[in-house]
């Protein structure tokens, strides 16, 4: 069963003021949970009654209020702050010194306060210290993301991009070192501006172009298309024949090849470069520029193929 205690420093178990005796209730609330489980009703934690008890001066009692309340402690730590103060100052006035004097040697209270909070923090338990390293850790991380994100905001908004390596010029090493007369891309530029556009009659429906059959009425047009583009296809083969394709990356403001290869360009503007095999048709050039320069050349390989015969001038 609990039952009321007193607890004080160097007091007299009788109090000293006409503050009535506090009742169950509020020694219940104002007990430390410590104190609750051993079975007794301190009342320890009320530093009012404490200075009630011990029968300090009023100005003393304020003295020690404002300290232990100034020193924001846990409330335990600030019961057992009060109760060492009224100690000390119970002590001075039984050996003669006035409040006055006491109050004088005591000094400010709130540098008071703070030397003691100070103590009593380092003699808190391992557990909390490491409680509160963990979270001034999570604040000073979260402080300097919000710092570096400031920074790279300002960045983005103020800074202007500096490109500082050419990435064209990169790109074109490889193909640049290779001799000009091993460039088989040179000699596919060659055969798109030599390229002559197929006859109209071969763009309709009927006439299947590029695949068209032997006895087509087209057939006349298509060998006639492939004779106009005799030119465009001995540059193509001898394109297949050498090792190396040599194509090279270039931007729109420093081309100069005709107009069907810019706006080729402009939708695969870099190739890989490396070994080209011979094709078994003209179609297979390294980069396919102009798909009908593709159509013709496979029409050219067609129609070999249907006479059986050694490939004319154009296969």
């Amino acid at each position: 069963m609990l039952t009321p205690a007193r607890r004080g420093c160097r007091v007299n178990n009788e109090p000293t003021s006409d503050r009535p005796s506090p009742g169950v209730v509020h020694l219940a609330h104002t007990t430390p949970l410590s104190d609750a489980i051993q079975g007794r009703l301190t009342g320890r934690l009320d530093i009012a009654l404490a200075c009630d008890r011990a029968g300090l001066p009023p100005s003393i009692r304020e003295l020690v209020l404002q300290t232990a309340q100034a020193t924001r402690l846990w409330r335990v730590e600030r019961a057992d702050v009060a109760h060492e103060l009224i100690a000390h100052f119970r002590d001075g006035i039984e050996a003669g010194r006035t409040p006055d004097e006491l109050i004088a040697a005591f000094g400010e209270s709130l540098v008071a306060a703070r030397l003691i909070r100070r103590a009593k923090k380092q003699s808190r338990p391992l557990s909390w210290k490491l409680w509160i390293l963990l979270w001034k850790s999570i604040g000073a991380l979260l402080v300097l993301s919000i710092l570096l994100y400031l920074i790279l905001f300002i960045r983005y908004h103020t800074g202007s991009p500096v490109v500082k390596v050419n990435p064209i010029a990169t790109l074109n090493a490889p193909a640049l070192s290779i001799p000009t007369e091993e460039r088989a891309w040179n000699r596919y530029k060659l055969a798109i501006s030599a390229y002559t556009k197929p006859h109209d009659d071969l763009m309709l429906p009927g006439a299947q172009w590029p695949h068209i059959p032997a006895d087509s009425p087209y057939r006349d047009l298509a060998l006639a298309t492939l004779e106009a583009n005799r030119p465009a296809l001995e540059h193509v083969h001898a394109a297949a024949a050498m090792p190396r394709s040599a194509t090279s990356s270039a931007s729109r403001s420093n081309q100069t090849l005709p107009g069907p290869i810019m706006a080729v360009k402009s939708r695969r503007s870099m190739t890989p470069i490396g070994p080209t095999t011979r094709p078994r048709s003209a179609s297979c050039s390294p980069r396919s520029e102009s798909s009908e320069s593709s159509r013709i050349s496979s029409c050219s390989t067609r129609c070999s193929r249907e006479s059986n015969t050694t490939p004319h001038v154009w296969l």
